[in-house]
């Protein structure tokens, strides 16, 4: 479900730039951010759920995916105030 809602907000902050709301700065920072995030979100699919440091790995993976999570909010908010 998380890859899905990932997508989700990556599509929906896409939407200023597209609806002449912002620049091209916001649009190029929301895209780029939001390719990182998908693409960290991709990654946790290849953990192996039966490996010795499975565990240890999915903590590591979702820590990953919150901390971007909340530099993708706050520099989305930035951009949106240039």
């Amino acid at each position: 479900h998380q890859l899905f809602y990932i997508l989700s907000f990556f599509v929906a902050s896409l939407l200023p730039y597209l609806f002449g709301l912002t620049g091209i700065a916001y649009f190029i920072a929301a895209f780029l951010s939001g390719a990182i995030w998908v693409f960290y979100a991709i990654l946790g699919f290849k953990i192996k759920p039966n490996t010795k440091d499975a565990d240890r790995l999915n903590i590591i993976w979702a820590r990953k995916i919150f901390f971007i999570s909340i530099l993708n909010i706050m520099l989305l908010s930035v951009m949106m105030l240039i």
